[in-house]
């Protein structure tokens, strides 16, 4: 009779535990896509199955704005002069496939493997317990010594970024609009934070970025640099979420504010200066209720829940918003800005609060401001990333007519977009960080302008 030694039983623990798991995948994949979204069940027995991951049990009858397929690239199509080489096909095909690879993972672990959460939970506790404070390569997330977390940007080269900027303002200028980057800042503070030197290089690449747009005459404005004086090194971190890279809702006010004030002053845009104090918003505040993107990398095991607020005007407001791929086209006060179904289930780990804020990123969006009626016309065009979806909102209380594209999802022709809208003004608003968790639809990169 043949003695099992303790490595098999090991061994067959470990695929025991395997089979189990990978069971359960396709057993939650298929009460998703049947008893869920076909048979719209929603009873024991799929609570049962979805115990861990509350959003899983919703179905789309639940949702009142469902995902639209818009081909931008059939409505925008990119001229063969704009089209790209051998080299730019072949690199971006290269990072296509990663980042396929990436979010099947993610996506696979994340959402259909039982008990994901608590393995990595109990991970990170094995991490914290041995002391192992090694920045993860994958997560690239740091903990500062005031256990407020920031993602670390490796150092790169500018010149191709600066390139591309410079060629799209002078494609800009040819259409007689004019052209203005904007520099959002970011959490590692760059006047501040010397334990991130040598670790994060965000501000460093943002610094010659914008010093390489100067140097070709490109018109820059570094928020930065307000903020600093707004809030100094003590507040600066106070301006974030301790667990996200994105700035508070009440930082994104005070950002709208400022850009209002650019825009008017050096661009002779008329603005609306009456809504950017906190003053004119109540604050309807959700304590211990939001986990950000870095917090749930690291787990509530090395953080902390942060507050989150969602602000309502005082005053009256009537607007139109238009997001094509959530099937959007509606006219109501400043609350048809929120989609409430990214908040308030109570799964921090499962549910994304910031993208409340204007239906989070999407490739574009049409608001026009009917209480701004009386200010003269300027068709303003801002390109732009997911410090935006807060900054939006109150942005568009200043203005007539906001446009928004987010590159990183529209997969049609920027140009070909600029020169039919034929926008007054063009901006470019980017944080330091420029590529983390990036899904390219039909650009290169957050800097590919074609």
């Amino acid at each position: 009779m043949k003695i099992i030694s303790f490595r098999e039983k090991a061994m067959l623990l470990c695929m025991l535990v395997l089979i189990f798991f990978f069971i359960s995948i396709f057993v939650r994949l298929g009460a998703k896509h049947i008893l869920i979204k076909r048979l719209h069940w929603d009873n024991a027995i799929t609570h049962t199955i979805f115990f861990d991951n509350k959003r899983l049990q919703r179905t789309e009858v639940d949702a009142k704005y469902r995902k639209v397929d818009v081909n931008w690239k059939k409505a925008y199509p990119f001229d063969d002069a704009e089209d790209v080489t051998i080299w730019q096909r072949g690199r971006a095909f290269e990072a296509k496939i990663h980042t396929l690879e990436d979010t099947k993972i993610v996506d696979w672990c994340t959402k259909w493997l039982v008990l994901y959460r608590w393995f990595v939970e109990a991970g990170r506790e094995v991490e914290q317990k041995i002391g192992w404070n090694v920045i993860n390569p994958a997560m690239q997330v740091a903990k500062m010594q005031d256990g407020y977390l920031t993602f670390v940007e490796n150092n790169k080269n500018q010149d191709e970024r600066i390139a591309a900027v410079n060629e799209f303002a002078d494609f800009v200028k040819s259409q007689n609009a004019e052209f203005l980057y904007i520099q959002s800042p970011g959490k590692t503070n760059p006047w501040g934070d010397s334990e991130m030197k040598g670790i994060d290089y965000s501000n460093e690449n943002a610094d010659r970025l914008l010093e390489g747009l100067k140097a070709k005459g490109i018109s820059v404005y570094d928020l930065r640099q307000d903020l600093y004086e707004h809030v100094g090194s003590a507040g600066w971190h106070q301006a974030f979420f301790r667990t996200d890279h994105h700035w508070k809702p009440d930082t994104a006010l005070w950002a709208a504010g400022r850009i209002v004030e650019k825009l008017a002053n050096d661009y002779g845009v008329d603005v609306n200066r009456e809504h950017f104090s906190l003053n004119d918003y109540y604050d309807d505040k959700y304590e211990k209720s939001f986990l950000g993107s870095q917090g749930k990398k690291l787990t509530l095991v090395n953080t902390e829940l942060d507050d989150f607020d969602i602000y309502y005007p005082k005053f009256k407001t009537n607007v139109y918003m238009e997001i094509s791929e959530c099937g959007i086209r509606e006219t109501g006060d400043f609350s048809i800005f929120y989609n409430k179904q990214e908040f308030g289930s109570g799964d921090v780990y499962n549910e994304t609060p910031y993208a409340m804020y204007g239906y989070g990123d999407q490739p574009e969006i049409i608001v026009h401001n009917f209480a701004n009626e009386n200010l003269q016309d300027k068709k303003i065009l801002l390109i732009r990333d997911s410090m935006l979806d807060t900054a939006m909102t109150f942005l568009s209380m200043g203005l007539k007519d906001l446009r928004l594209l987010d590159i990183r999802h529209f997969n049609g022709s920027v140009r070909k977009y600029v020169s039919e809208y034929k926008p007054d003004i063009v901006l470019v608003m980017y944080k330091t960080s420029y590529g983390e968790d990036v899904k390219w639809v039909g650009h290169n990169d957050k800097f590919d302008f074609r």
